[in-house]
């Protein structure tokens, strides 16, 4: 994957991250890298270079939900 489409998926997964938690950017801005950057990743095995902006940030969604049941599961 070229560093371009790293760099998407990092910025698609933090307008993820603020979508569904707005404060973060502001008071957990390490949060916020750490998550957006968990989403990017599980993403990167995948072509994403047809994929719209908005595809990968549904996919991102998803994984931020299953992030966030399996944190609330194991805390």
């Amino acid at each position: 994957m070229e560093e371009s489409e790293k760099l998407r998926l990092l910025n698609l997964g933090k307008a993820v991250v603020n979508e569904k938690y707005p404060n973060f950017g502001v008071s957990k801005p390490t949060y916020l890298n750490g998550i957006a950057y968990t989403l990017a990743l599980e993403l990167t095995a995948y072509d994403i270079s047809s994929m719209s902006d908005e595809h990968i940030k549904d996919l991102m969604k998803i994984d931020l939900g299953e992030l966030k049941k399996s944190l609330n599961k194991h805390i």
